[in-house]
């Protein structure tokens, strides 16, 4: 059991963490076409283990690392979640990416109005004040304080 950190806790693992380069245990996952996932044999994999797509924070990181993972040569990325349901993470995965890169566009052209009306200073203070309001909704509004998915009604309350 190896012990590691999880929002400053100490969390413990089943099993011993791998150490970088150590050659990875045979395993079998399923793909998102239902079909099995193995350890591809003749190339470098990187297993990009992370705990939920359906994140801000690892749904980013998640593309930064694909993006930067693209440009290695003979590499095979697959990517593990447990959280989302196969039959939806083709879903999740779009939808993320059209609602971030559709709203880029839109972002641009705002910022290259504002920039041309008020000037590139004042463009960059209006567009600090919109994200530091946003944040303040999130943290002011009552999602804050979820912490844990409410219980499923029994069928006895259906």
């Amino acid at each position: 059991m190896a012990t590691t950190a999880l929002g400053g806790n100490a969390v413990h693992t089943v099993g011993e963490l791998p150490g970088i380069g150590d050659p990875a245990p045979p395993f079998s996952l399923v793909g998102l076409d239902f079909g099995e996932v193995t350890l591809p044999e003749g190339t470098r994999t990187i297993l990009n283990i992370f705990p939920s797509v359906d994140t801000g924070v690892c749904s980013a990181a998640i593309r930064k690392f694909n993006e930067l993972a693209a440009g290695f040569e003979d590499t095979t990325v697959i990517c593990v979640s447990n959280d989302v349901p196969m039959h939806l993470m083709g879903r999740v995965v779009t939808t993320t990416q059209l609602v971030n890169f559709g709203t880029m566009p839109v972002g641009g052209l705002l910022a290259g109005g504002l920039g041309a009306t008020l000037g590139v200073r004042q463009t960059i203070a209006v567009m600090a004040v919109v994200i530091l309001a946003s944040s303040l909704l999130f943290l002011l509004s009552p999602l804050r304080g979820l912490r844990d998915l409410p219980s499923p009604p029994s069928p006895e309350d259906c």
